[in-house]
């Protein structure tokens, strides 16, 4: 077994693993030797071809809760015991490492079986509808210890009663959101798999007795604007609004890929285009980026396919290379909800 890595799980849909590709990517910027894994229902996705995944695990996706979005959390989770590492950073699909510190937090583990970051009060939809302190998931970082286990295992199962409840109507009773009246919001609760685990593992309660250590916000920073979760530097950001540009950042990967590794950025520009909706009667009115002559030739004939609309405008930089989007936010800013 590897001693550390990365796990992600993209399931249900191919923005996961289009969000996956580019969280691993920022992983593989400031920490190169670090394993990373997908696990995944689609490994034959484009992307999980390029090499960029040291390892890439088939899954079956969960089915039967009537929820794409409640099946894909229980799938991530069912992923955590599954891990091919001794010490695992399980990340978010839609997270950015911003931080040359990422192998050195694996050093936490020396003590404590699993870390976390707590959610800030004023970003996170379920705290705000329990009125409970409780960990975000986004970042998970912990030993495969037998207590680690049986916490996940229980995580697991009491996600799955929650999920099930939500199928029921009239809802049966959970003491943790009897205080919420509007049977709809509790509903919505019951499938937040947050909301499980606060009753297994969170700042207020250790069913497990592990030994936790909790991170500060710049870990896993969301966006709050609260004074006590401002960090002196991000090292990881997660935000809901990554989900929003997957195409436009893939498009700036390859746009920075250019110099160092040509075939990639070819394939990752023919990928998008890919992924664009075809309209052969109505050519793009713009290059997707500037650059060579060659270049720009074979981006427009890898776009033709594109619509008419361009999906942003560039402007290049051409001493450093580097583009700046106008029509799209980059990088994107946090946003200052989640579940």
């Amino acid at each position: 077994m590897p001693e550390t890595g990365v796990i992600y799980a993209a399931t249900k849909l191919d923005r996961y693993v289009e969000e996956a590709f580019l969280s691993a990517q920022s992983v593989k910027r400031f920490a190169p030797n670090l394993s990373i894994t997908l696990f995944t229902d689609r490994p034959a996705h484009p992307l999980c071809a390029l090499g960029l995944f040291d390892r890439i695990e088939t899954i079956a996706a969960v089915t039967g809760f009537d929820s794409a979005w409640a099946e894909g959390q229980l799938g991530r989770i069912d992923c955590l015991s599954r891990s091919p590492y001794r010490r695992t950073l399980q990340l978010d699909t839609d997270t950015r490492v911003q931080s040359t510190d990422l192998e050195a937090v694996f050093d936490q583990l020396g003590a404590s079986e699993i870390a976390m970051v707590e959610e800030a009060a004023d970003v996170s939809l379920s705290r705000a509808r329990t009125g409970r302190r409780m960990f975000n998931v986004g970042f998970i970082l912990y030993r495969m210890t037998p207590g680690v286990v049986r916490c996940l295992d229980a995580w697991a199962t009491r996600v799955r009663r929650n999920f099930g409840f939500a199928l029921q109507t009239p809802l049966p009773f959970v003491e943790e959101l009897s205080h919420v009246s509007d049977e709809d919001e509790r509903r919505g609760l019951l499938r937040m798999d947050q909301v499980a685990l606060m009753e297994v593992l969170s700042p207020e309660r250790n069913e497990f007795d592990l030994s936790c250590t909790q991170l500060g916000s710049a870990w896993n920073y969301r966006g709050s604007a609260l004074a006590y979760c401002q960090p002196d530097q991000v090292k990881i950001a997660h935000s809901d609004a990554f989900k929003k540009t997957t195409h436009a950042d893939i498009l700036a990967l390859a746009f920075d890929s250019e110099a160092r590794d040509p075939k990639l950025s070819d394939k990752l520009y023919e990928y998008v285009a890919s992924r664009q909706p075809h309209r052969a009667a109505k050519p793009p009115s713009r290059a997707l980026c500037a650059g060579s002559k060659r270049r720009r030739h074979r981006r427009r004939r890898g776009a033709r396919h594109l619509t008419a609309t361009p999906i942003f405008t560039c402007a290049t930089d051409k001493a450093t290379r580097r583009c700046t989007f106008t029509a799209l936010s980059w990088p994107p800013t946090p946003t200052t909800r989640s579940p």
